[in-house]
């Protein structure tokens, strides 16, 4: 049983967007800000307040990023979510075949706890994963990088999981719904483990125990 639920190139630009690492407080490189492009949740009231200090509007990613060479430090509320208390779980992942592309990517699903509860892994934990899962890691399973990504139903940006091919968002609603089947025919206890992470309750989008 599962409780809980997640939730024109003009017009997006101008909303803007609002191995594993240890756990806990993570450096720069743990967070993977020494990659080329660093990607923003930026909310569409503070667009302009990015904007100023720096943050460019990546059109083809429909996401807001710090350019090379800018410092971090001013960006840091826009940034994956550093986690020092919280949940420590099992990442698990499955494989999706992507809707744009069709390549098969895998995702990141649940995490399950010491006790085996399960949780689903909605944007708000992924926003918490960001910062201790590099895109090595990810790519190694064949998994895209999490990041804030467009939805075009939500009419907002929320970080997701992504393809591995083309990057394109895999939205938390079809992932919601196979943690859901999964649950209730016991195949979530089969998903390969990515690793353990931290996570605070409150950011879990559902759970099955």
């Amino acid at each position: 049983m599962t409780t809980g639920a997640p939730g024109s190139a003009k017009d997006r630009a101008e909303h803007g967007g609002s191995g594993v690492a240890p756990c806990g407080s993570l450096g720069e490189e743990g967070m993977g800000l020494k990659r080329s492009r660093i990607y923003l949740d930026v909310p569409y009231p503070e667009k302009d307040c990015a904007k100023e200090i720096g943050a460019r509007w990546d059109w083809r990613q429909c996401a807001w990023f710090i350019p090379v060479g800018l410092d971090v430090a001013p960006f840091a509320r826009w940034l994956p979510r550093i986690v020092e208390q919280g949940v420590v779980v099992e990442v698990l992942f499955m494989p999706e075949t992507c809707w744009k592309c069709r390549t098969i990517t895998q995702c990141l699903l649940a995490g399950r706890d010491a006790g085996g509860i399960q949780y689903f892994l909605g944007d708000d934990a992924l926003h918490c994963l960001a910062s201790q899962l590099q895109a090595e890691t990810l790519a190694s399973v064949g998994a895209g990088p999490l990041r804030p990504r467009w939805s075009g139903t939500l009419k907002r940006s929320s970080w997701s999981n992504g393809c591995v091919e083309c990057d394109a968002l895999q939205g938390s609603f079809f992932l919601w719904k196979a943690f859901g089947e999964l649950a209730s025919t016991g195949a979530l206890d089969d998903l390969p483990v990515l690793g353990r992470a931290r996570v605070p309750h409150s950011a879990f989008g559902g759970c099955a125990g």
